[in-house]
């Protein structure tokens, strides 16, 4: 098949999966469109980067120390306005100030990044990387502002999927110019590996796992929804997303990402069953688990064997040479080098003299540490412990959801023990973000009392009522909390 045909063939394939996973009677609003596009950047290239596939097939490469410490006019530009009009979006919502003063940890976190320009070595581009970091947190409270929070993050996951997952099979199968590179493997050998729409394979292990479990959790939802009319289509097209994902984590081979996929699989499963999930302890207990046993196992050297199975030896795969390396170049182990400035000037250069093309730690709590100091670290387990908290109080009012939240939380965190997923430019947080941010009201549920009747929230952003003393049930129309 040529590349021609195969583009037409997947464009129909992704309107098939839309089409198919339409729900009629639902809506979010318009303005999920602006999360959608800064998720499919995240997710995948730069703005300059696809600009210029277009126009010459391919990536232009140029000098990547340089884009990576300078960045690209064009990509700031597309990101300002991007920016300005999710201001515009909340302002006009009302809920700007709400949902600050409801995630104060996240906001004085912010604040501590912008004030690390002090003492930074390069305090431009420490800034420049600060408000990539606000927009992103505007972004995100585009979402949390939606009607329907839960529905919208859903939403919203499903479609950049969509858009990602079936056009990466694509770049790698037909147009193997932009879909593969040469990355260097063993600290010294170069080998050609499928990236799809990212820039590296560990990347696309990355949004396999969180559009993956997205998907899973659609397919978990129609499997066990047997009256809902539209089962089969949703049943197809999340199935039909799933095998992708599953091709694409042949191709990458990336341990970190398939292993997290298969650790909050087992949590939504699990977390299923009625029996566990009538109790909110044993949910506390399944979470705790599916943290320990990789970290016992990465860490503390339990089932030593194991490791071996999933091909890594003891230094993971170099990982344990470039920590030490990396934090015998930290100076200030209290306030760090600077926010997202470790890896700039004499610092990179150091560590690329050891690994070609290396700009991360692969570890997330390290890569906090590095660049924030202790300090940092404590503002991020302060985020860790209200999230979690967050996601478990949801979990009375509407259990499915929370259990999509908490798949999200454990691919955060299992993932950060061997990747750089707290990095504020990546998918994975705007994952944590997404999941673990809280929004006024949004536990204020319960029984409500107006005469005559008692108004009840059924934790779906609707409001049913019981007449007093009767026993049956009479709707009323829709009320947004």
């Amino acid at each position: 098949m040529s590349p021609q045909i195969a583009s037409c063939v997947f464009i129909v394939g992704i309107i098939g999966l839309f089409w198919l996973d339409r729900e009629p009677g639902t809506r979010v609003s318009k303005a999920l469109c602006l999360p959608l596009v800064w998720l499919w950047l995240t997710s995948s290239r730069s703005f300059t980067d696809w600009v210029a596939i277009i126009q010459y097939g391919r990536p232009t490469g140029g000098d990547q120390s340089s884009m990576y410490s300078e960045g690209s006019p064009l990509d700031r530009n597309v990101l300002i306005a991007l920016m300005l009009f999710a201001l515009v979006i909340l302002v006009r919502r009302g809920r700007f100030g709400a949902i600050l003063r409801a995630n104060l940890p996240i906001v004085l976190f912010l604040l501590y990044c912008a004030m690390s320009a002090l003492w930074s070595d390069f305090p431009d581009i420490t800034i420049r990387r600060w408000f990539k970091a606000v927009g992103t947190l505007l972004i995100v409270m585009v979402v949390l502002s939606e009607r329907d929070r839960h529905f919208a993050t859903r939403r919203l996951f499903v479609w950049a999927g969509f858009l990602l997952i079936p056009h990466s099979i694509l770049l790698i199968k037909y147009y193997p110019a932009i879909g593969r590179t040469y990355v260097i493997e063993n600290l010294s050998t170069w080998v050609l590996s499928p990236v799809g729409v990212t820039e590296h394979k560990n990347s696309l292990g990355g949004i396999c796992q969180v559009y993956g479990i997205a998907f899973l959790w659609h397919f978990l939802a129609a499997y066990r929804d047997r009256q809902h009319p539209h089962r089969s289509r949703h049943l197809m097209a999340h199935g039909a997303a799933l095998a992708m994902v599953a091709w694409l984590f042949v191709q990458a081979n990336s341990v970190t990402a398939q292993s997290c996929f298969l650790l909050a699989s087992a949590l939504l499963i699990a977390s299923s069953i009625p029996g566990i999930a009538r109790k909110r302890w044993l949910v506390h207990l399944l979470a705790v688990i599916l943290i320990a046993i990789p970290f016992a196992t990465l860490f503390l050297g339990v089932g030593g064997s194991a490791l071996k199975g999933m091909g890594r030896d003891s230094t993971l795969t170099g990982r344990t040479d470039i920590w030490a390396r990396v934090i015998a170049l930290v100076h200030n182990p209290v306030i760090g080098t600077g926010f997202e400035s470790f890896w700039l000037g004499k610092r990179l250069e150091a560590m690329q003299l050891y690994q070609r093309g290396l700009n991360e730690t692969h570890n997330g709590y390290l890569e906090i540490w590095v660049s924030l100091g202790w300090i940092g670290v404590l503002f991020l387990a302060v985020m860790i412990v209200r999230g979690y908290r967050s996601i478990m109080a949801s979990y009375r009012q509407n259990p499915d959801t929370a259990r999509f939240r908490l798949a999200f939380f454990l691919i955060v965190i299992v993932s950060s023990f061997t990747e750089a997923a707290f990095r504020t430019e990546g998918i994975s947080w705007i994952a944590f973000l997404l999941m673990t941010m809280a929004i006024p009201g949004e536990h204020l549920r319960g029984r409500v009392r107006i005469p005559g009747v008692t108004v009840v929230s059924s934790g779906h952003g609707r409001l049913e009522t019981v007449a007093v003393g009767s026993s049956s049930q009479q709707p009323v129309p829709e009320v947004t909390l």
